[in-house]
């Protein structure tokens, strides 16, 4: 049997979707364990939040392996999300942790813009 070849993903495209992936989880984290203690308090408090919030984690992690998976709308989603995260980082401006994740998530995007990684998804 013929099997067809799939290229394989150079590096920067690996810690890219893997630096995806790791922010889906800590998203996904936050909300389900916001949600349960909201429960185990009976206060029930934002438990509509912690739901978007889960599904914006659920996003980013189907946007980060269709881009380690080098499939083109992975790449235009995850640059998307990453822009978004740049934008709000800048626009709350409350604390550290907001500006270290929009730092990293600038790094991230600079390197989805660099050429070596951009000829993977458009050819020319």
């Amino acid at each position: 049997m013929d099997k067809e070849e799939t290229p394989e993903a150079p590096l920067p495209v690996k810690i890219i979707g893997w630096f995806g992936i790791i922010l889906s989880i800590t998203y996904l984290s936050y909300g389900i364990i916001s949600i349960i203690l909201s429960i185990l308090d009976r206060t029930y408090q934002d438990v509509d939040k912690n739901i978007v919030i889960i599904i914006y984690g659920l996003a980013i992690v189907i946007l980060s392996v269709a881009f380690k998976n080098l499939q083109k709308w992975g790449w235009i989603g995850l640059m998307v999300i990453l822009a978004f995260f740049i934008i709000w980082a800048v626009a709350a401006g409350q604390d550290v942790y907001g500006y270290i994740t929009g730092v990293l998530c600038l790094l991230a995007l600079a390197g989805m813009l660099h050429p070596g990684v951009r000829k993977h998804y458009f050819s020319t």
